[in-house]
């Protein structure tokens, strides 16, 4: 079975961008999410930015979702 590295903060911002924007968002707001998912979330999991992403249109609305995925957590 491989074994895959894991991410390191370069590589999961640069993959959740491309998978972002192959979805229609925006660099700026891609890069956002890529950023807040690793830092504040803690997560190495591009499926949580994309699932963010559904939800949220906004920076505002990013904070917002971050905000309520730590507080339940």
């Amino acid at each position: 079975m491989a074994k895959f590295e894991p991410y390191t903060r370069e590589r999961f911002i640069n993959v959740v961008v491309n998978v972002l924007k192959r979805r229609g968002l925006e660099e700026d707001l891609a890069l956002y999410i890529a950023k807040q998912v690793w830092d504040e979330l803690e997560s190495k999991d591009p499926r949580a930015a994309v699932r963010i992403a559904r939800l949220a249109k906004t920076r505002a609305e990013v904070d917002r979702l971050v905000g309520i995925i730590k507080k339940y957590r």
